[in-house]
């Protein structure tokens, strides 16, 4: 099955909108546009680059505008047009939306993932990474099937820098502050859906398939 729908997913940290993006990519054919991917894919490639943001993905800050921007217009610019596909983690600030509205990166739903932040601490403490391949785990939702070893390359698992408590708590206190004039727009333009993250990933995988 594919499709050619447009989707952005609004959530915070720890809400479940990579692992559901990941669930829906293979399913229904779509390209997945994650920032933090696009981030650490550019790390490896280019060692100025790494310099220039590795301070702003560990201490949970936002990278600057102008930098997510280019990557994920330059992205997008190499999907053919009746492509679908599923922003997660873009647009982040009003800046970026923007930007978005201003090149023509048009979306067919947004959906919101509602979250508590007592949820997205305990979520969050329990992910883990694999650096050679990128791919992320948790011991709540999504367990590696091998022990503490990724499950495509049986490479030891970490925990990210940014899931650190005290980052954590920084990264719902940015989220918040930054997320509602964005919603805002969305639901203005009548394409928004509110989702409860706090459900298991599959009862929100079915709610979201409603609109596919």
């Amino acid at each position: 099955m594919k499709s050619n729908k447009k989707i952005l997913f609004i959530g915070a940290p720890g809400s479940g909108k990579g692992t559901i993006s990941k669930i829906l990519v293979e399913k229904y054919k779509l390209v997945h546009i994650s920032t933090g991917d696009l981030f650490r894919k550019k790390i490896s490639e280019d060692s100025r680059f790494a310099a220039q943001i590795q301070n702003y993905l560990s201490s949970g800050s936002y990278v600057p505008d102008e930098i997510t921007n280019k990557l994920v217009a330059d992205f997008i610019k190499k999907i053919p047009k009746n492509q679908g596909y599923i922003l997660d983690g873009y647009p982040r600030t009003l800046q970026q939306l923007e930007f978005m509205i201003k090149n023509g990166i048009n979306l067919d739903c947004v959906f919101y993932l509602k979250i508590k932040n007592e949820t997205i601490i305990s979520r969050l403490s329990q992910r883990l990474f694999c650096q050679k391949c990128q791919k992320s785990y948790n011991l709540l939702l999504a367990k590696p099937k091998n022990g503490l070893k990724c499950d495509l390359d049986n490479t030891d698992l970490i925990t990210r820098n940014d899931d650190r408590p005290e980052i954590i708590t920084h990264r719902i206190e940015k989220f918040n502050n930054s997320v509602i004039p964005i919603v805002e727009f969305f639901k203005k333009s009548g394409i928004i859906y509110y989702l409860d993250a706090e459900q298991t990933l599959e009862e929100t995988v079915i709610e979201i398939e409603k609109w596919l």
